[in-house]
């Protein structure tokens, strides 16, 4: 509950940072793995998400995706340079707010599609137990970080729970 309720802060106290912007195209899935660069030019690959929305989504989505692959100079440097090439007011920090709430999406996303999962599932998820139980527990580690919550919201033995039969209704 703390995980959302800061998450829920956060977003309603940084609204006045959407006022006024207007959508913008968005490629949808930027990361590196959809980036072509050779003698100076740089090619945007996989535009199948292409759309109308924040820009600040796109380069908090880009920054996260690959956060293993770039360390903290590259992030800057690579900031920098989007930010100095797309004038927006306070998209830097509409970036900010992107990156702390993204962790919770991406939790929030992980738990429902479990929840989601019919009985026939069941033995595949059981198989997968200890990696998908490292994963949720390193995405709530990752989102309490990013939200300042000091303490893990949820229990090994409550996510065990997610691999039990689900009552008939």
């Amino acid at each position: 509950k703390a995980l959302t309720a800061n998450g829920q802060a956060l977003t309603e106290s940084a609204l006045p940072l959407w006022q006024g912007i207007a959508p913008t195209p968005v490629h949808g899935d930027l990361k590196l793995e959809n980036v072509l660069s050779s003698f100076g030019v740089v090619l945007l690959l996989d535009w199948e998400l292409f759309g109308l929305g924040d820009a600040a989504h796109d380069v908090a989505s880009f920054l996260a995706m690959n956060r293993n692959l770039l360390d903290e100079e590259m992030r800057e440097l690579w900031l920098e340079q989007y930010l100095a090439s797309f004038s927006q007011p306070g998209l830097r920090q509409r970036i900010g707010v992107y990156e702390r709430i993204l962790p919770l999406h991406q939790l929030l996303y992980l738990l429902h599609g479990l929840r989601q999962s019919s009985p026939a599932d069941l033995p595949l998820l059981r198989a997968n137990q200890s990696f998908l139980t490292a994963t949720i527990l390193a995405a709530i580690e990752q989102s309490s970080a990013a939200l300042h919550v000091m303490e893990s919201t949820i229990t090994e033995d409550e996510i065990a729970n997610l691999f039990e039969p689900k009552e008939q209704s």
